[in-house]
C-alpha cells in the first residue's frame, strides 16, 4: 500500500515591511504582478465600483465535499472569509460552469494581486486579524494534515486542477459574519470588465450602460 505523502507547506512572505503590514501574507509562488480574475453576477460587479469594496464570504457555503473536509480545521472561535480567483486569461469553459443557474448575467473582473494585498493592509489597520493569498494545490487523494489553516483551505482535488485558483483568505476573532469587505479604489484597481460571451446582445448593451455611469468600457469576451 501507498504510504501518504503531505502536500508541501505553502512559503508565506509578508506582503511589505510595514509593521501595519505584519498580518497580509502572500504565498511564495504567487508573484504581486500577476493578473488574477473573478466571475460573478454583474449587479455585484456594479456594486463593487459604487460601494469601492470587494467581498469576502464565509465558507461555510461551500458544496464540494473535498473543501469542506478542510473546514473541520479551522480552530473554535475563528471566522475565516473567503474570496475565489483564478489565474485563466482564456477559459470559456468557466463561463458556463459559473454562469449555471444563475438568473443574471455574468461579467469578469480583473485585478492585480498587489491591489487586492493593498487593500487587506488598509483592512488591517481598522480590524485585527491575518490575510493570506495564495495558489490553490491539488491533490490526488487524501494527504496528511495542513501545517496552517490557510494552508488547508487552499487544497481542492486533483479533478478541478484546471481552475487555476487563488483564494484570498481573512482570519479574526470577530463574531461570523456572512460577509466580510476590502475597502478598495475600484476605479485603479479593477483594470478589466468583460462580459460573458453567451449573454444576449441586449443584455450586453444594457450592462455597457449601467458600467457607464462609472467610465469603465466593458470587453467582449472572445470564444
Amino acid at each position: 500500500m501507498a504510504r501518504k505523502r503531505n502536500t508541501a507547506a505553502i512559503r508565506w512572505l509578508r506582503a511589505s515591511r510595514q509593521r501595519d503590514s505584519a498580518g497580509v501574507l502572500r504565498d511564495k509562488e504567487l508573484s504581486p504582478r500577476v493578473s488574477v480574475y473573478h466571475y460573478l453576477e454583474y449587479p455585484h460587479a456594479l456594486a463593487i465600483f459604487s460601494e469601492n469594496r470587494l467581498r469576502l464570504a464565509n465558507p461555510a457555503g461551500w458544496s464540494d465535499p473535498y473543501e469542506r473536509r478542510w473546514l473541520e480545521h479551522i480552530p473554535k472561535g475563528v471566522s475565516t472569509y473567503a474570496l475565489c480567483w483564478n489565474r485563466s486569461r482564456f477559459d470559456e469553459p468557466a463561463w458556463r460552469m459559473v454562469g449555471f443557474g444563475r438568473n443574471n448575467a455574468l461579467v469578469r473582473i480583473r485585478c492585480r494581486v498587489q491591489s487586492i494585498l493593498t487593500a487587506a493592509a488598509a483592512l488591517s489597520q481598522e480590524r485585527e486579524g491575518e490575510f493570506y493569498i495564495g495558489k490553490v494545490r491539488y491533490e490526488s487523494g487524501v494527504k496528511d494534515g495542513a501545517k496552517t489553516v490557510a494552508d488547508a483551505l487552499l487544497r481542492k482535488s486533483s479533478a478541478v486542477r484546471f481552475e487555476r485558483e487563488v483564494r484570498a483568505l481573512w482570519f479574526d476573532r470577530e463574531p461570523q459574519n456572512k460577509g466580510l469587505f476590502l475597502p478598495i479604489d475600484a476605479q485603479e484597481s479593477i483594470t478589466q470588465v468583460m462580459c460573458s460571451p453567451h449573454a444576449h446582445p441586449d443584455v450586453r448593451a444594457r450592462i455597457q450602460q449601467e458600467f457607464d455611469k462609472f467610465g469603465v468600457s466593458v470587453v467582449a469576451a472572445a470564444v
